[in-house]
């Protein structure tokens, strides 16, 4: 440090030391602010003020946290009483002092005011607001505009009846309209004797007003020392005024050109109307400017003066530094061609930061402009490359992150059976997946399989594996499978937790219980003291799970039943993040993903902005407000409002700009800042890139890996590569060196690097039993033939590897509706009658939102109407049975085959012949010539000239042909239907195709063939053909 930058701070710490009643700093990102209050703090202690009578006001828990770690770091002693927080800590602290502690108000937290709101919101009539505004009334969008807004009316320092006259001299209906919600809200709070963060401000400033309150104030401290003035709203800053008034001195830092928590209300005027807000008769106020960089390297700093040039002056910030850099290594503008690639280059920057220059994942930041799926999304595909991650605890509302929503399935879960309903599908399968489940995904399918076996002896086996789920966690009684035993420790959870419900438990014990019931609480808590990306995602897991029980024991009223609904509702309607991280937190341990006003107040080694587009950052326009928030300070003022589109933009441009300017400040000697070039939906970097004295550079896909799965990829590639054999065995060499690392307890650190883990470098494998036995006859079904005719790779992956992925919905849809027809034909009754006298055949159709169910649901209605136009046309009176089961043997070529199905219909024709009727519910349909050559059809013609119908049709074996009708798609009033020809003799090909089908069951010759449905097969992963075509 010069010694002129050191003679400047040393000027602050005098002033505070020699009694300056009030002293303002003012500075830039980097010139020292922080550090200046933290040595006055440090000299006026060593001065004799004791650090009890002193207190730090920061702009976040976290920044007060690390101001607090610092202070006592340099002075070197313990205190026990600090007071270093924020300015809400702080007002709630002194009014639990001031008031009586029986009269404490309850602090609500940001979710809880939420859920206040849209209760109270439901709850009013929509009489009380303009009519411009009702649609809006209980939207999400609306209720975060009424929250702000509240918020700065009590920040403004207004009453109900102030904000009413105020809209009405201005014309604003909608201000006097908030205005009586505003009293209406105020009166719930106190009768439920709770205050929000705006309130507790207003009521600290309210007993301050009390002359005995300032004395008492006057006596406990010294000094009050505040950083980021410029980020206070009105209120806070008029608090730390009354506290001035009180004997207070005062010492503030501030910097006007990174302030953006202008969506808080925060005072625009701040810095520049601090004389006149604090001084009293016979005080001055001594400002000083700092203006020296003391975190950034030449080209970070020469691309923040470039910025900063260009905002309006708030206050007496001098600016210097040139915005020309020679050296532009520490900034990089990737210019990318699209959004992945920007996310490739974003971890790929990250990647070599760490590995090639040793960055500490904990020093580099990915800050993103707003928004709170935009910060998952970017976290997500971060973690996917590899890189450990980090996200606030403030960033997903508590009802979004993952292990709460675990506790609270088990606990809905409880309640169906304490109410008799069961358990809903969706939630079983939740249950058995999740932590306290313990099951994956492959266990779950073996699991509904053996399921469904054990139903169809009940006349079940058609319901859902979901559904069959459900069912047996609420029987309680899951047996005959070492596989089962984690559904069984479930099966014991819920039943002692329908009984404790029943027994009007209180919820947080109810909580604890379940949460206590297995190791998963042991196994988070393994993982979160040890290091890497899964330790922080376990310790944020053991963060939200102690929010939940904070708000569950906020409430000890909640009980039994009612209280585990109240809970979920509460829950369920708080739309807004809860901060979920304990203040104390050391973990910084990944990546920092945030948004950019989370990034204030800290600096990172690395930095990589995103979202630097035009369009987006900075917006358009500014974002439409119904209820004019950013009238109110300027009416409240008596001024007129401004009207002026050029002027309104003027300003909301100026906030982008300052929080453009906040991000790139977060670092101190890398800054990347990918952007995706202009093009059709895209327009190209944004203004205030394009104002750095940096150019963008355009990227190209790079081969080059940056994490060890890429590198073993590309040796392995380079192994294979018969081009080169000396690259090759040089490949080979660095592949073994890499299998070969191992960690202290001999685990390999590269196991990809072992060729025993390489699938295709494996001999195959025979299988001891074979799919036929030599002395069995070869068993094939109708509708099988024609799926291992063209592919038996495929059909032996669905059929024998069990990997068919079948849609649950399409499958419900097509066993509904053949079992509706089946009715309709033995009982004589229109499907549509059925449908209407019995209408839980509609049911459990589809899991999914109410919209899709209905969609469903019609779907089967349209489908039944038009088999009952079909069934009744005379063709199709001469029904002889249906759902008929056949099974007959016989000789095809040198093969002894066994054929069995059964076919959905079977009709006669005018003349006594039999015609096959076989219903489809797909969403498409084959053409006629596809049709004529189905292999099913076929052999259902087949198995007629064989009698395997003689018992339903005696001494008849001439075949009518065989039709397939397609209940969802219509044709005129009836559905569509295709008819394939009887069978001539001269026709071998069924038994030709019998014949090839059989032989390649009994060879085990299951290879893969081309067919028009390779670009959709679920099987490319390791198919051959779908390799070589790549």
């Amino acid at each position: 440090m010069t010694s002129a930058r050191s003679s400047l701070l040393d000027a602050v710490v005098d002033a505070v030391v020699g009694g300056s009643p009030l002293t303002l700093v003012v500075g830039g990102p980097g010139t020292g602010k922080t550090i200046c209050l933290r040595r006055a703090v440090v000299g006026a202690v060593r001065a004799g003020t004791p650090l009890e009578r002193i207190v730090v006001l920061t702009a976040s828990r976290v920044a007060a946290q690390d101001m607090r770690r610092a202070i006592i770091a340099e002075l070197g002693t313990s205190h026990l009483a600090t007071t270093i927080t924020t300015v809400h800590g702080w007002c709630q602290h002194l009014l639990s002092d001031l008031v009586n502690p029986e009269n404490m108000p309850r602090l609500l937290t940001a979710p809880e005011q939420d859920a206040q709101l849209r209760e109270l919101l439901s709850a009013t009539v929509d009489e009380l607001w303009p009519s411009c505004l009702r649609g809006a009334l209980g939207t999400d969008g609306f209720v975060a505009q009424l929250r702000v807004f509240l918020a700065r009316v009590r920040q403004l320092g207004m009453d109900p009846e102030e904000l009413a006259d105020l809209g009405r001299t201005n014309g604003v209906d909608e201000w006097v309209s908030a205005a009586g919600f505003l009293a209406d809200y105020l009166d719930v709070l106190d009768a439920e004797q709770a205050i929000d963060y705006a309130e507790l401000v207003h009521r600290t400033r309210l007993e301050l007003t009390d002359p005995a309150q300032r004395g008492r104030l006057g006596q406990r401290y010294d000094l009050v020392v505040v950083d980021e003035l410029a980020e206070m709203d009105p209120s806070m800053i008029n608090v730390i005024a009354d506290a001035h008034r009180s004997g207070l001195r005062v010492l503030a830092a501030a910097d006007p050109d990174t302030a953006v928590f202008d969506f808080r209300g925060t005072d625009p005027a701040a810095v520049t109307s601090f004389a006149t807000r604090f001084e009293t008769p016979g005080e001055s106020v001594e400002i000083f400017r700092l203006t020296d960089d003391l975190r950034f390297t030449p080209s970070i700093a020469g691309c923040l003066n470039a910025v900063a040039t260009r905002l309006p002056v708030r206050g007496p910030v001098t600016r210097s530094g040139s915005t020309l850099i020679g050296d532009t290594a520490g900034v990089l503008v990737p210019l990318c061609t699209d959004e992945s690639a920007v996310h490739e280059q974003t971890a790929r920057s990250l990647h070599l930061a760490h590995l090639e220059e040793g960055v500490d994942w904990s020093q580099m930041a990915v800050i993103t402009r707003s928004g709170h799926a935009n910060v998952a999304a970017v976290a997500r595909r971060l973690s996917e490359a590899g890189i450990p991650v980090q996200v606030g605890g403030d960033e997903l509302a508590l009802i979004n992150e993952p292990a709460v929503r675990h506790i609270i399935a088990v606990l809905q879960a409880g309640v169906g059976l304490a109410e008799g309903d069961g358990i809903e599908p969706t939630i079983a399968e939740s249950l058995l997946l999740g932590p306290i489940g313990g099951l994956d995904a492959v266990q779950l399918r073996k699991l509904c399989s053996e399921l469904r076996v054990s139903a169809a002896t009940e006349g079940l086996g058609h319901l859902p594996g979901k559904m069959l789920l459900a069912r047996e966690l609420a029987r309680g009684a899951m047996e005959g499978s070492e596989r089962l035993g984690r559904i069984d420790t479930m099966a014991s959870i819920l039943s002692r937790l329908r009984s404790d419900i029943d027994a009007e438990t209180d919820v947080a014990t109810l909580m604890w219980r379940v949460w206590s019931a297995t190791d998963w609480k042991d196994d988070l808590r393994r993982r979160a003291m040890a290091s890497g990306p899964d330790a922080v995602r376990a310790s944020q897991d053991l963060d939200a799970v102690i929010a939940l029980f904070d708000l569950a024991q906020k409430q000890p009223d909640l009980q039994g039943l009612s209280g585990v609904h109240r809970l979920v509702m509460a829950l369920g309607s708080q739309q807004i993040a809860a901060d979920t991280a304990r203040e104390n937190d050391p973990r910084r341990l990944g990546v920092q993903v945030m948004t950019v006003h989370r990034a204030k107040g800290l600096e990172f080694e690395m930095v990589v902005v995103l979202g630097a587009q035009e369009g987006q950052w900075p917006m358009t326009s500014p974002p439409a407000g119904l209820l004019r928030i950013d009238d109110l300070m300027t009416a409240r003022d008596g001024n007129e409002l401004i009207t002026d589109q050029v002027a309104i933009m003027q300003t909301h441009l100026a906030r982008e700009r300052r929080s453009f300017l906040l991000a790139i400040s977060r670092a101190r000697r890398r800054l990347i800042i990918p952007v995706v070039a202009a093009g059709a939906e895209t327009g190209g970097p944004s203004r205030f890139v394009l104002d750095l004295p940096v150019e963008p550079t355009p990227v190209h896909p790079i081969s080059t890996p940056a994490d060890l799965d890429g590198l073993v990829a590309q040796l392995r590639r380079a192994l294979v590569d018969e081009s080169s054999p000396v690259l090759g065995a040089a490949a080979g060499h660095q592949l073994a060196w890499l299998a070969a690392c191992t960690d202290a307890k001999g685990n390999q650190l590269v196991p990809g690097a072992d060729p025993r883990t390489w699938w295709d470098v494996r001999e195959s494998t025979d299988n001891p039993v074979p799919i036929v036995a030599d002395d069995d006859p070869v068993t094939l079904t109708p509708s099988a033939v024609g799926r291992l005719l063209r592919c038996p790779r495929a059909w032996f992956c669905d059929r024998r590897a069990g990997g068919a992925m079948a849609g649950t919905a399409a499958i419900n849809f097509g066993n509904t509706a053949h079992r509706l027809v089946e009715r309709s034909a033995l009982s004589h009754t229109s499907a549509e009658t059925l449908l209407q006298e019995e209408p839980h055949w509609l049911e459990n159709l589809v899991d999914g939102p109410p919209w899709r169910r209905d969609a469903e649901a019609k779907a089967l209605r349209d489908a039944m109407t038009r088999y009952d136009v079909w069934a009744a046309m005379p063709e199709h009176s001469r029904v002889i049975g249906v759902e008929i089961p056949f099974n007959f043997t016989t000789i095809v070529g040198a093969e002894w085959v066994r054929i069995t199905g059964t076919v959905d219909r079977l009709e006669a024709d005018e003349n006594g012949a039999l015609r096959v009727v076989d219903f489809k519910t797909g969403r498409s349909a084959p053409t006629q010539a596809d049709v004529d050559a189905m292999d099913q059809l076929g052999i259902y013609q087949f198995a007629v000239a064989q009698g395997a119908f003689e018992q339903q049709a005696p001494s008849q074996r001439t075949s009518a042909g065989a039709e397939i009708v397609h209940l969802r798609l219509p044709r005129g009033d009836g559905p569509l239907t295709r008819r394939q020809e009887p069978l001539a003799e001269e026709e071998t090909w069924v038994v030709e195709h019998l014949g090839e089908a059989a032989r390649i069951l009994r060879t085990e010759n299951f290879e893969a063939r081309a067919n028009s449905g390779c670009g959709n097969c679920v099987h490319r992963i390791g198919c051959p053909l779908w390799t070589e075509s790549r």
